[in-house]
């Protein structure tokens, strides 16, 4: 056997130190004081060579910082290069045997070792809490199964596992997404963290089991944050009494996080923290520099030799980066006591292929049947209300800034023009809407950028659709971006009255825009405004092209459809449709839902009927309801630059603004199908197999 690689330069095993001093200067000292990069040190230096490490820092008491390390399936191999009988914990025993034993197909994804350090003295020679990840997509049955497995081995009682079963039960569809057993904390054995309850029914639960004081607390709390963040966690620290009921302690904590982990979306979290005096400036200021990715040719500081070594081991191709970003921040409440808050930092170790070119998908045609196109609206509005998070609404384009507003207005347009329980659904998006716009102006990308004419525009549209009134003095401000005889720009420039902060009001970025003009004609009180310029920019290939897209296709068919509902336009839109039927008769040119869906509502809009298309529409919805995400926005520099390396890619990773723009494809579809008067002979013989009165 030949002996390890590692082991052999280091003369022992190695350890976490490598990583720890990759990441640690990158980490301000508001809030790692260097006594507790000390402490962190000693601790790396006994730890295994595993790359996911995390900082508990509370914001009262910097100096207290506390170190976690998580494990997963792919470290298995670096834990047994750590001695056997260094490896105490049972819970860690026991979920490692799992993973091997079931080669990583287990409930369980990841372990968090949670280590107290103390502030002066030995480090402590026992893991003080082990918490245990379950796998989201796990059903339900494996998910209690491996708890009931993890707990047993932790020494947990029976009744209490019970218990937790008993609660998962009553508060559908909250389930427990962690559990920790607290091995050297007395009168703290076991602490759980619900995730997917919906944060209005948080109080409720702790009402229920008699904290009716830290239910008022936590109400109170959620109504300054909630509309912030995207996710909340409750966490607990249960037992059970005499008569094997289910207790909670008197002191609780809320897990806050946005999704994406970037430093834009965090910063009016951080805001509010300072408002509340849960942390200062300086703190909130070093935390937004914390996330990022390192590589060895970005990272400060050599980069590890364990890191080069493992790369070794694993492909000779794979790319190595960390990635460090802000997990969660925990408010900390207690019965009788203050609020507290805590930041919860992470840095990852990554293995990445070489990006690949993707493949475009085929679109196969075949015949449909009017159930088809109900059930294709039916799935597609089950599978949007599904997606929403645990707040409500709706997030995209999480890899590249991760909207919230802009999409949950795009996307519950839709949902309104369905009617129904949907509509209710679009109405609650309003709501939540109303409550996040900015004062004396509109709407943004998200909480963390200024209000804009675009993300505003979709906004007033949603209220429309509702019949929902439009909010006092929002048609004055945007009236602010429009540019008589040119159109809507996405932001007012920077210094004038009302102007956007740079660099959102600089350069090209505070010009109009044709695509935000397209979506703004489509709303009656900016028509007028709107129409003329749109008309103008329709080239004699008859599309229009967006500042803000990367294809024709989302403005052309904005402008069709505002166009269409404005009338008196019918030779430029035969144009427009006969250019969109001929882009639909060749099937190789449309290679996703995105474009195939908005040039169909090109056609529809002129009272076309593309059968074919339709039919490949339908054919590419996913099993949950959706569509593969295809709407790539471009994000140029606000000043022009030579470089087109400046622009920015942004796909809908998540692809709910496709699906948004594919369901209203498909009840155009559905709406024409309803008044035979729409269709042309032709139309009515291709599509004979529709019978009328079944749609």
């Amino acid at each position: 056997m030949q002996p390890d690689p590692v082991s052999a330069i280091h003369g022992s095993v190695a350890t976490a130190a490598g990583f720890l001093d990759l990441i640690l200067p990158i980490c301000p000292e508001a809030l790692i004081p260097p006594a507790a990069r000390a402490r962190l040190g000693r601790w790396a230096a006994a730890r295994p060579a595993i790359p996911w490490i995390g900082f508990e820092i509370p914001f009262a008491s910097p100096d207290r910082v506390d170190a976690h390390q998580g494990i997963r399936i792919r470290d298995l191999a670096t834990l047994d290069r750590w001695t056997p009988d260094r490896v105490r914990d049972p819970m860690v025993r026991s979920v490692t045997r799992e993973w091997r034993q079931h080669d990583g197909a287990s409930a369980v994804h990841n372990l968090v070792l949670e280590y107290d350090l103390p502030m002066q003295g030995d480090l402590p020679e026992r893991v003080p809490a082990v918490f245990a990840g379950f796998r989201p997509e796990a059903s339900r049955a494996e998910r209690w199964q491996a708890r009931h497995d993890l707990l047993v081995a932790g020494g947990i009682a029976p009744d209490l596992i019970q218990a937790l079963d008993l609660l998962e039960d009553a508060h559908a569809p909250a389930r427990i997404g962690h559990v920790g057993v607290m091995a050297s904390r007395p009168g703290q054995g076991l602490r759980i963290n619900l995730r997917d309850l919906p944060p209005d029914r948080l109080p409720a639960l702790l009402d229920d089991r008699g904290r009716a004081r830290l239910a008022r607390r936590v109400d109170n709390l959620l109504s300054g944050i909630v509309d912030l963040v995207d996710r909340v966690v409750l966490c607990l620290d249960v037992a059970t009494d005499a008569d094997a009921t289910l207790v909670i302690g008197p002191r609780i904590g809320l897990e806050i996080t946005v999704d994406g982990h970037l430093p834009l979306r965090w910063g009016p979290v951080f805001a509010w923290l300072v408002s509340r005096g849960l942390c200062d400036q300086d703190q909130a200021a070093a935390a937004m520099t914390w996330p990022g990715m390192d590589n060895p040719v970005s990272a400060r500081d050599r980069w590890p030799l364990d890191f080069i070594l493992d790369d070794l081991r694993r492909d000779r191709q794979a790319v190595a980066r960390v990635r460090r970003y802000i997990s969660h921040v925990k408010l900390a409440v207690e019965d009788g006591g203050p609020e507290a808050a805590k930041l919860y930092l992470g840095a990852c170790g990554e293995h990445s292929q070489p990006e690949t070119a993707p493949v475009a998908p085929s679109l196969p045609v075949r015949a449909a049947s009017p159930s088809e196109l109900s059930d294709g609206i039916a799935r597609a509005i089950q599978g949007l209300c599904r997606a929403r998070g645990q707040t409500g609404f709706w997030f995209d384009f999480t890899a590249n800034g991760c909207s919230d507003e802009w999409v949950s207005a795009f996307v519950a347009g839709p949902l309104a023009r369905a009617g129904g329980d949907a509509a209710g659904v679009a109405d609650d998006i309003a709501d939540w809407l109303l409550r996040r716009r900015r004062p004396g102006a509109g709407w943004g990308f998200d909480a963390g950028r200024p209000a804009d004419a675009d993300s505003t525009v979709w906004v007033l549209r949603l209220l429309d659709r509702l019949g929902r009134p439009l909010p006092t003095g929002v048609l004055d401000w945007l009236a602010g971006h429009v540019v008589h005889g040119q159109g809507l720009r996405t932001y007012r420039p920077a210094g004038t009255v009302g102007g956007a902060p740079l660099p959102y009001g600089e350069g090209d970025w505070a010009l109009p825009h044709v695509c935000v003009t397209a979506a703004g004609a489509g709303h009656p009180a900016l028509a007028a405004e709107c129409l003329p310029p749109l008309l103008a920019a329709i080239g004699d290939d008859a599309v229009c092209a967006g500042y803000w897209w990367d294809d024709t296709a989302y403005p052309t068919a904005m402008a069709a459809e505002a166009l269409a509902a404005a009338g008196g336009h019918d030779g430029v839109l035969h144009r427009m449709a006969d250019a969109a039927m001929g882009r639909l008769a060749n099937s190789g040119i449309l290679t996703s839902p995105f474009h195939l869906a908005l040039t169909l509502r090109v056609a529809l809009a002129d009272g076309r009927m593309p059968v074919a298309a339709l039919c490949r529409l339908l054919a590419l919805q996913g099993e949950d309801g959706l569509w593969a995400g295809g709407a790539d926005l471009r994000i140029p520099p606000p000043v022009p630059s030579t470089s087109a390396t400046h622009i920015i890619a942004a796909r809908d990773d998540r692809g709910l603004f496709t699906t948004a723009a594919v369901l209203d494809a498909l009840l155009s579809a559905r709406d024409a199908l309803t008044s035979r008067d729409a269709l042309t002979s032709r139309d009515v013989r291709d599509f004979a197999r529709f019978r009328h009165d079944d749609i």
